[in-house]
């Protein structure tokens, strides 16, 4: 009895449940209350966003939860990384989501990369191609529009369908155009050009915490709404990433203080309605900051996952069985909020390929021709 009194109050009720959604009815109302692209997590009745990336989604527990930071340890000798802010901005163009983008203007104009490197979606293919079969049996039958029209509703539900769709397939090789709509809810913040004071440090991110909080403010909920928000912060901590940087203590203290202080205000804001979901790549591998100022900035983020590329390493330090690969995707830390029985993934090292087209995550299988010389190996020294 007294397992099952700590289960029940470890478990959140269905009625903060309906409130956080804005719904007031049974399940089926709190549900279609949500917002597109949002679903409940069934461990805890919190509500999550999808990654863009369907592997990358099973990995950390079905989603990123909403009022927490997703901490990306960027890749050394590649931008791998960059596939996975991509996937997570385009995920919340497509499903009707605001999407705000930080960095510097060294590389990519921030505008440019949130409005012009966003994938395309595989369905948009299979729907260009089903409306041109529509036109071809309207020309074909004209004495038979029934026949059209029932392909003119099949699009139209292959439509609806499509934006009730969790997490879609993107294709990484092209790129798509956003249209006015998709433009307004794009946002970009150019951090070298923020109004701050460029020899301190602490004024530059007081001034980028401000603007995020303005972006909130400007997209949150209205009425009994709720509104979903994503924002990638890229590169935060490296010498590029604002005007003024120098690796002294005092630096060190303020960026963990934004992030600390971007958490507690993420969380606050889901209980108002504003579901706010951050994704955050910092280079770790950078001498930039002390390995103590790297520890805490991973303690301030929820999830903690690291990328690892095999290409540009040495060749005898990278195994044979590797051959395939494109690198390591490390899971450090997976958030445990309101739950008894936590998600525990199958392991925590995992490969990932980048094709042509996608990025696909999975578990590391030796290749049959390197696991039948290792068993004939011990054949061998059993003989022996």
């Amino acid at each position: 009895e007294g397992a099952a009194v700590a289960v029940e109050a470890a478990r959140p009720s269905v009625a903060a449940g309906e409130a956080a959604v804005g719904g007031s009815g049974g399940g089926q109302r709190a549900l279609s209350a949500l917002p597109a692209g949002l679903k409940v997590c069934t461990r805890n009745g919190r509500l999550m966003v999808s990654s863009g990336n369907a592997d990358l989604d099973d990995v950390i527990g079905g989603g990123i939860e909403t009022g927490c930071i997703f901490l990306l340890e960027e890749d050394v000798n590649c931008s791998y990384y960059e596939c996975f802010i991509r996937y997570f901005l385009a995920e919340g163009i497509y499903t009707g989501q605001h999407v705000a983008y930080v960095a510097d203007s060294h590389a990519v104009p921030p505008q440019e990369f949130v409005t012009q490197r966003i994938p395309r979606q595989y369905a948009q293919g299979a729907e260009k191609a089903m409306e041109q079969q529509v036109r071809m049996e309207q020309q074909e039958n004209d004495g038979k529009m029934k026949i059209a029209w029932r392909y003119e509703e099949k699009v139209a539900k292959g439509r609806r369908a499509q934006r009730k769709m969790f997490c879609s397939t993107y294709e990484l090789s092209s790129n798509t155009t956003l249209d006015s709509e998709q433009r307004a809810r794009a946002h970009a913040v150019a951090v070298d050009a923020l109004e701050g004071d460029e020899t301190c440090a602490a004024s530059m991110y007081t001034a980028l915490y401000r603007r995020i909080a303005a972006l909130i403010a400007e997209n949150g909920a209205k009425g009994e709404c709720a509104s979903v928000l994503r924002i990638v912060i890229r590169s935060l901590g490296s010498p590029l990433f604002c005007s003024f940087f120098d690796s002294t203590r005092d630096y060190e203290r303020s960026l963990v203080r934004f992030l600390n202080t971007l958490r507690m205000r993420v969380a606050r804001e889901c209980e108002r309605g504003n579901h706010v979901a951050v994704v955050v790549t910092a280079p770790v591998h950078l001498p930039t900051l002390s390995a103590g100022a790297w520890a805490l900035v991973r303690g301030a983020a929820h999830y903690v996952c690291a990328v690892e590329t095999f290409n540009g390493a040495r060749q005898e330090r990278v195994s044979p069985a590797f051959a395939e690969y494109s690198g390591m995707f490390h899971v450090r830390r997976l958030p445990v909020h309101h739950t008894l029985v936590p998600f525990s993934p199958e392991t925590l090292d995992y490969v990932f390929t980048r094709k042509k087209r996608k990025l696909t995550i999975e578990v590391f299988h030796l290749p049959p021709e390197i696991s039948r010389t290792g068993d004939q190996g011990s054949q061998e020294q059993k003989g022996v």
